[in-house]
Formats: C-alpha cells, sequence, structure tokens
C-alpha cells in the first residue's frame, strides 16, 4: 500500500506514507494496531526507541507472518549509547536491520557532539546494522554543523511539516532540497486535528469535494506535491483503507492556495525549538 516513493541520496527508496507508532501509541502496546495496518497493506513502519513500544512492534511484525524483505522499517535514537541503542532496538523488533535509522532529535544528539553523533550513525550504516541514515527536528544550522565533518549527508530530516508552519519550514525545505536530503513529515494532518481556522478548512472542504477524496486526504496530497514524505497514524480500520485510494494529484494552482491560507498562521505542536 503506497502512494508512491521517495527516493534517497544513498540510491535506496522508500514508501510513503509510513505508518507510525507514536503520538497516540506513544508508551502503549501497538501490536493490535501495527498488525492491523500490516493486515490493511502498510508496508512502511515509523519506530523510535523514544516510544516506548518496539516490543509490540517486534510482536506485531512476527505475527504477520511477512518476509523481513517485505517491509520497511525506520526507528530513532533517543537516549544512551548510539551503537547500543541500535542493537537493543534491533532485539526488540526482531530484525536484523532497519532500513532507516534516525537521530530523533538534534538535542538528543548534542549529547555527544552533532558530528560525532553522525559518526557513530555512519558506521553503524557501514556495519550494515541499518540501510539508511538520517535525522528529525534538525534545522538549518544543525545540518550545517553536521555538514562539516560528514563523509555523507542524512537521508531523510523528519520534521513537522503542515500548512501552519509552511512559511517557518521554507528554508529549512529548500536546504534540504539543496542538498539531497528528502524531507519527511509527521503531524501533517493538525491542521485538521488540533487548531482550526474557518477559512482555511472551508479551502479544504471544497478540494475535497472538487477531487472525491476525504479532506485528510487533501493534505496528505498537499504534502505529496511538495515532495513530502508523509508519516500517519490510525488505529481506525477505515482510515487505513482509505490509504489505497489516497493518491491524487492535485494542481499546482490548489497547492498553492493551501500555502497560502495556511501560511496565513503559525501553530507548532511539537518541538518548538524548531522556531527557533
Amino acid at each position: 500500500m503506497s502512494f508512491g516513493t521517495i527516493s534517497l541520496n544513498d540510491g535506496t527508496t522508500a514508501p510513503s506514507p509510513a505508518f507510525g507508532t507514536g503520538t497516540a501509541l506513544k508508551g502503549r502496546d501497538a501490536k493490535e494496531q501495527v498488525l492491523q495496518a500490516l493486515q490493511n497493506g502498510q508496508r512502511h513502519l515509523d519506530c523510535a526507541q523514544f516510544y516506548g513500544n518496539e516490543g509490540s512492534v517486534g510482536e506485531a511484525i512476527a505475527a504477520s507472518g511477512l518476509p523481513r524483505s517485505s517491509l520497511y522499517i525506520t526507528t530513532k535514537y533517543a537516549t544512551g549509547d548510539i551503537s547500543t541503542s541500535l542493537r537493543t532496538s534491533l532485539q526488540l523488533l526482531q530484525v536484523d536491520y532497519v532500513d532507516l535509522y534516525l537521530l530523533h532529535s538534534v538535542k538528543f544528539a548534542e549529547v555527544h557532539g552533532l558530528s560525532r553523533s553522525w559518526e557513530v550513525m555512519e558506521s553503524l550504516q557501514r556495519d550494515g546494522l541499518t540501510r539508511s541514515i538520517g535525522v528529525s527536528n534538525y534545522r538549518v544550522g544543525d545540518l550545517e554543523i553536521l555538514g562539516h565533518t560528514a563523509h555523507t549527508m542524512p537521508a531523510v530530516n523528519q520534521v513537522e511539516f503542515h500548512p501552519f508552519v509552511y512559511n517557518q519550514a521554507a528554508k529549512l525545505q529548500q536546504y534540504c532540497h539543496d542538498h539531497g536530503i528528502a524531507l519527511a513529515s509527521y503531524a501533517g494532518l493538525a491542521p485538521l486535528t488540533k487548531t482550526r481556522h474557518g477559512d482555511f478548512d472551508a479551502v479544504v472542504k471544497r478540494l475535497a469535494s472538487k477531487y472525491a477524496i476525504t479532506e485528510h486526504a487533501v493534505l496528505y496530497n498537499w504534502l505529496r506535491k511538495h515532495g513530502v514524505f508523509v508519516v500517519t497514524t490510525s488505529s481506525k480500520k477505515e482510515r487505513l483503507e482509505e490509504m489505497h485510494w489516497l493518491a491524487r494529484e492535485i494542481s499546482h494552482e490548489d497547492s498553492a492556495e493551501l500555502d497560502s491560507v495556511g501560511s496565513q498562521y503559525h501553530h507548532r505542536y511539537y518541538m518548538s525549538f524548531m522556531d527557533e
């Protein structure tokens, strides 16, 4: 189940959307939700040490009976020795490698030093414990520091990205584009699930009718239009089934209207330091 693949700078590709195991699933047994996602065709799982549920994700993977080669698994580092943390994540997930390993936040990497943290990530990739390496919640300045000593730039930077942070994210998006870093989005549905604005809602509603998709799918396809990798979470079977017909090519004009109306507002719901 996919509405596209993202080409990464290391020659691999990643399917989008990914089923995320954070947000409402953080700190919870995620086996049932992950297994439901896999049974509905999802093949990219986005996990994290910080979510505290990698063990239950591993149980779901094992229970699914799916071959490891059919799955794309992302997980993220939060605390402790980076190398040891990845090996622990692999044990919990019951796999020999992950497809993508991310430093979950620049704040977590700063404990070890940004350059040193990335050196360890590069060594884990060389050792075959992860096929691709990247970061999450890194600003332009953070990426510039990393880039001074990096042998390879991150394949992915996963950040909060939706119309209500579009203006603030523009510089980061351009930097990532110029340096071959794929931008991935979490909280992409926040304009519909958190703070609401009537004029923005009206545009989304009209476009949902125009393209015969749900309002949520309008925002997914706005992200797709911007070349942004989608990470989403849902415990609702019908929302997962929606993914089967998610992709629509929305026009440049309609995407630009969402840019314009959404940019009148600024709401960041996670990692407030990203605005610094």
